[in-house]
């Protein structure tokens, strides 16, 4: 005759948490499992008994009969090292690991390593990795654009759909200048235009007073996306796309902005306060030629694709958009 098991000693106490726990329908359920376990283990039951009774295994039951008899209820609700969901990073701290990445330097070094930025931003090795590969960060190129090997800093985008109107430009970060957005209109000749841009600038202008926005609401809001999405896919990474916006347009709707923030590699840039879109574009242009020293190469390109729309639709100006072509473009 098998021999009966030892009951789990209980005091009055704990067995009434126990069974309150075991019968509150807001009880975890793991810990309920628990309290059940205990309960039954104390009634006498067998630890293979138990384990039958609540479709476990032995070493579940025997693992919690011992932490209970260690460390008494507490043991029970207690998530045990390694164990639970993992910590997870903020979005604060992914920034501020990418900023100090592109943007500073390790007081005793020239360039930031997994280790020592670990160790400044008070995260684990494994964590700087992780970010460094979601944004395609290689602090040892240093002097490339971060995040696509051999890319340079070009224009890779134009949408005019009005009200929508975007630049798009492929850059690893915004010139001093750029980041006031000062309102007034600065960097432009007594006739109005861009200084050093005139060949693509009368082309874009032009097109700017022909073009006909797609009069149904909800295909220009689909234009909007579709031509963004297009962007993705041909120039993949996770480096930054930095949008020239107007102040109005699609991409203050709720569902756009929503889309946007999932992907946080395009940075919008609206038109300053009393500004124009067309001279905030030309700003943008005019400072990061000085910056780069010579003309963006997709200008070319943008400005045939400008001048061909105009002799191809002059009685129907539809919607215009335009793509780069590819890395190659930005190798």
């Amino acid at each position: 005759m098998a021999r009966a098991a030892t009951p789990l000693p209980l005091t009055p106490e704990q067995r009434r948490i126990l069974e309150a726990w075991r019968d509150a329908p807001q009880t975890p359920r793991q810990v309920a499992f628990r309290a059940r376990l205990i309960l039954l283990a104390s009634a006498g039951v067998s630890s293979r008994g138990v384990a039958r009774a609540l479709r476990t295994t032995l070493v579940t039951v025997l693992f919690w009969r011992r932490r209970f008899h260690e460390g008494g209820l507490t043991a029970l609700t207690a998530t045990a090292p390694g164990r639970g969901p993992r910590r997870r990073i903020t979005t604060r701290k992914i920034r501020q690991i990418v900023q100090a990445t592109l943007h500073t330097r390790p007081p005793e070094g020239q360039r930031w390593t997994i280790q020592s930025l670990a160790r400044a931003q008070g995260v684990g090795p494994a964590t700087v990795q992780r970010i460094w590969d979601l944004y395609g960060l290689k602090p040892r190129l240093a002097g490339r654009l971060q995040g696509v090997q051999g890319a340079d800093r070009e224009v890779v985008g134009l949408y005019l759909n009005p009200p929508d109107k975007m630049l798009v430009l492929a850059w690893d970060s915004v010139p001093h200048r750029l980041t006031r957005q000062q309102s007034q209109d600065w960097g432009f000749t007594a006739e109005g235009k861009p200084t050093g841009l005139t060949g693509w600038w009368r082309a874009l202008q032009e097109v700017e007073r022909t073009v006909v926005g797609d009069s149904r609401k909800r295909a220009r809001e689909q234009g909007f996306l579709s031509f963004l999405r297009r962007l993705e896919r041909r120039f993949p990474g996770a480096w930054p796309l930095h949008v020239i916006v107007d102040r109005e347009g699609t991409h203050t709707q709720a569902y756009a902005r929503a889309w946007l923030e999932r992907r946080r590699r395009f940075r919008l840039h609206p038109t300053p306060a009393g500004g124009s879109w067309l001279n905030w574009v030309g700003m943008w242009l005019g400072e990061l030629s000085r910056v780069r020293g010579r003309s963006l190469r997709g200008l070319g390109a943008l400005e045939e694709a400008l001048r061909i729309y105009l002799v191809g639709n002059p009685a129907q100006p539809q919607p215009f958009a335009w793509a780069g072509a590819g890395p190659k473009v930005l190798s």
